[in-house]
């Protein structure tokens, strides 16, 4: 049977240890694409936050915000969001408990960043300073969570029947989203 398609992610996948893409692995790609192949970029990350690894290799599609998002052409074709109303209540949980830092909420607006941590930090360029003492009042296709017992973190997700959580590999940050929000769902 024929590959029509290519779904790859970023880190650990297509990047190098030093975050870079080989020139190899590009003209591989390009040849693929050429043979009618659809090139599908899946990550964790935000589209803004792969931005330039979306100009680089330049994919026919790109699934983010860990499968919240399916875009193709600037189009969106799938979008599973936290609900409003649970995105507001997850972050009151988050901040009500000792054991847990930093948070992160990605919206349809932006990428917002706990101001009590804030970090202009040169991977998110585009992050927006808030106070999440205030209500988002916005569905959000991810929260993510420093959290320093990952028992809490489970205990947290397990309030919420419609959010999943998923660790990051050798951090101590939780991703919460959409229990539809995965990248093989998005696929």
């Amino acid at each position: 049977m024929p590959v029509s398609m290519i779904v790859t992610d970023l880190d650990g996948t297509l990047l190098r240890t030093d975050k870079s893409i080989s020139h190899y692995t590009l003209s591989v790609l390009d040849r693929c694409r050429d043979r009618g192949m659809m090139i599908v970029l899946a990550t964790a990350r935000s589209e803004s936050a792969a931005a330039r690894y979306i100009d680089i290799f330049r994919p026919d599609a790109v699934i983010s915000n860990g499968g919240a998002l399916l875009t193709r052409h600037g189009q969106t074709l799938y979008s599973r969001m936290i609900p409003t109303d649970v995105t507001d209540q997850l972050i009151r949980a988050c901040l009500a408990r000792p054991h847990l830092g930093q948070i992160t909420v990605e919206t349809e607006t932006g990428f917002y960043w706990d101001n009590r941590h804030f970090i202009h930090a040169g991977a998110y360029p585009d992050a927006i300073s808030y106070d999440f003492r205030e209500p988002m009042g916005q569905a959000a296709y991810k929260i993510t969570v420093e959290v320093f017992d990952p028992a809490a973190a489970a205990a947290l997700a397990d309030e919420y029947d419609d959010v999943d959580m998923l660790p990051f590999t050798g951090e101590n940050w939780y991703r919460y989203a959409h229990r539809e929000a995965a990248k093989m769902d998005a696929i």
